[in-house]
């Protein structure tokens, strides 16, 4: 991390830390552990007086940087008289008996923007000044160029409805700790609109209907920018995406759940995200980072274009003489510009995020979730979910980064994978590991201490056999490689059975069995049309090995077998619904196999892997929709 955003940064953690341990319940049990009320708020006061520090720190780094304009002077100030006023509401809270400060809380919501639009600011200023005096270009990259202004307006709406949801989440908390809708999502019989209980009950359903729409409003921002905006702006809107979602679930799960300790300290988290990403799309969006920087031609007279020029399609330093006959100065085209602190940041954040190879973390946690919910016979606690599908995705990710690391050599030849950081030289060997080798760690711990052992232990098995035995071992050195490697594919449902019932029975390997006999001709179908490429880097897939006529018929074999397989679940305890699912889906694998096995064409073993990703998530979903229905 670049030193013009180390401190920002810190300032916005340690922010954020203040606003999680302010809403934590004191004295009450979190994740089996008491939190003692004493301890619990010297912590608290200990953040605060952290976040003071640095927020001070940063009002003072930017006067004293010559680099950083007014503005982002005047905001960074602004943010430590709002960190202030927040510090003085909360003192009131706690002097006034039995108040619950509508001020203090919003307020810290305000913080928080103020503070990530000052280190934005800093950061964007201090970068730019220095672009400018080094290249002399006029950046004039408005705010219209890739989105137009539809988007703008949208940003903007969807960030004044999320400050409208955290104002309106304030005024619900600060109405009283009784709900007047404890149901979810009707109010109370089945109405959406409360009949009865006074005013008291208004504020709860202004923040049900916010909601509501910041949901819609965020995701609609969301596919707006997906295919035109920068791949900065892209990241922060899917971020936001994933955000009001999960504020939505937690929400919900605070009106349903019997025991709400914790879940307001990861309300308050999410929707302190949520405001901290908005203000950023937003402050992108007005200094212009929503597409291709403009870029005007101030080129120095000597080497500006001239009249009768002839401009070689290559040009080596040391300019050629020039005609004398000058004309108007050219637009130059858009190009790029050299990246700034908070860009290089986002690509950073980007390049060890694709480490963990998102694609496949959704499907393994597809099967997580479906998995916990047949086991649950329902809808397990929203606390139990969350931490069963982190500790999931930090193990998945960890063993993912860590094959990038073992797998640099080949990834680096094949041009499927030409692109990961760890072969193209973006993040160093040492990093990667590093980076998988911690996701792991915290991954076993995570499971451990906030889900139960048994699943902590099937998630560090996993990992050791993908990396150890398939990665290391199989991978290069029999056909056999996916076929035996498939296990640590299959181990998520095993995870995700043993999160909600602490053991696991005939359904759990069941599942488990399923992926187990879906990896090879998933993986088959795909070798199928990559297979020259892993016979360059000498590795011993089954079309390489005993050619692709071999493969197709095995593929077949394998996917009989997974039909097969996965009529089992019948015999313990699933019903009707599951069973025309797996029928119908089963009946389509194996017809798709049999097409491809008869007619050789690369197009269907195309269709047939893109065919295979569907089909786990959807058995999976009748599996749960079975229980669901007949339960």
């Amino acid at each position: 991390m670049t030193a013009t955003l180390r401190l920002p940064v810190a300032t916005l953690v340690a922010v954020l830390l203040m606003v999680v341990a302010g809403g934590l319940p004191l004295g009450v049990a979190v994740a089996g552990r008491t939190v003692p009320a004493g301890r619990a708020g010297d912590l608290h006061g200990g953040i605060v007086a952290l976040a003071g520090i640095l927020a001070v720190a940063l009002a003072l780094a930017a006067s004293w940087d010559r680099g950083v304009r007014r503005p982002a002077r005047l905001v960074t100030w602004g943010a430590l008289a709002l960190f202030a006023v927040h510090v003085a509401a909360g003192q009131s809270a706690w002097l006034v008996a039995g108040s619950r400060s509508l001020v203090a809380m919003a307020t810290a919501q305000g913080l928080v923007a103020a503070t990530v639009l000052a280190a934005g600011l800093v950061v964007a200023d201090k970068a730019a000044a220095a672009r400018s005096r080094s290249t002399g270009n006029d950046v004039r990259a408005g705010a219209g160029i890739a989105l137009g202004r539809s988007f703008a307006a949208l940003a903007t709406l969807a960030t004044t409805i999320v400050l409208a949801l955290m104002l309106t989440g304030s005024w619900a908390e600060a109405a009283g700790p009784t709900l007047a809708c404890p149901e979810w999502p009707t109010c109370r019989a089945g109405t959406v609109f409360p009949t009865d209980g006074g005013q008291s009950v208004w504020p709860e359903v202004a923040h049900r209907a916010v909601a509501a729409l910041g949901v819609v409003a965020v995701l609609a921002m969301a596919a707006l920018a997906w295919r035109r905006a920068s791949r900065l702006l892209q990241s922060l809107t899917v971020v936001a995406s994933a955000l009001v979602l999960l504020e939505a679930l937690v929400g919900a799960d605070l009106v349903l759940s019997v025991s709400q300790a914790g879940l307001s300290a990861l309300h308050l988290a999410t929707g302190t995200l949520l405001w901290a990403t908005m203000v950023a799309i937003l402050f992108l969006v007005c200094r212009g980072g929503t597409g291709p920087a403009r870029v005007a031609a101030t080129a120095p007279a000597a080497v500006r274009p001239t009249a009768g020029m002839v401009v070689p399609a290559q040009v080596t330093f040391g300019a050629p003489a020039l005609a004398t006959a000058q004309v108007p100065a050219v637009t130059l085209r858009p190009a790029p510009l050299a990246a700034t602190g908070l860009a290089r940041f986002g690509a950073t954040i980007n390049d060890y995020t694709a480490l963990t190879k998102p694609n496949i973390l959704s499907l393994l946690l597809v099967t997580t979730l479906g998995a916990m919910l047949v086991a649950a016979e329902g809808i397990p606690t929203f606390a139990l979910v969350f931490w069963t599908m982190l500790g999931g995705t930090l193990a998945a990710g960890g063993a993912n980064a860590i094959n990038c690391f073992v797998d640099r050599d080949i990834d680096a030849v094949m041009r499927r994978t030409q692109h990961r950081a760890t072969a193209a030289g973006r993040i160093s060997p040492t990093a990667a590991l590093t980076f998988g080798l911690a996701l792991s760690a915290l991954a076993v711990g995570t499971l451990a201490w906030l889900v139960n052992p048994l699943a902590a232990g099937l998630a560090l098995a996993g990992n050791l056999f993908y990396v150890l035995v398939y990665t290391c071992w199989l991978k290069r050195t029999t056909p056999q490689n996916i076929v035996i490697g498939g296990a640590a594919g299959a181990v998520p449902p095993l995870v995700g059975w043993a999160a909600v019932t602490g053991s696991l029975d005939p359904v759990a390997w069941l599942l488990f069995a399923i992926i187990f006999f879906w990896t090879p001709p998933h993986f088959w179908a795909l070798a199928l049309l990559k297979y020259k490429e892993y016979d360059s880097v000498s590795v011993p897939m089954l079309p390489v090995v005993a050619g692709e006529e071999v493969t197709r018929r095995q593929i077949v074999i394998y996917s009989a077998l997974l039909a097969l397989v996965a009529l089992l679940p019948l015999a313990f305890g699933l019903g009707w619904v599951y069973a025309l699912g797996s029928v119908v889906l089963n009946g389509l694998f194996l017809g798709k196999a049999i097409r491809l096995w008869r007619t050789k064409e690369p197009a269907h073993a195309r269709d047939l892997f893109f065919f295979s990703l569907w089909y786990l998530a959807v058995i999976f979903a009748a599996a749960v929709a079975d229980r669901l229905i007949l339960a």
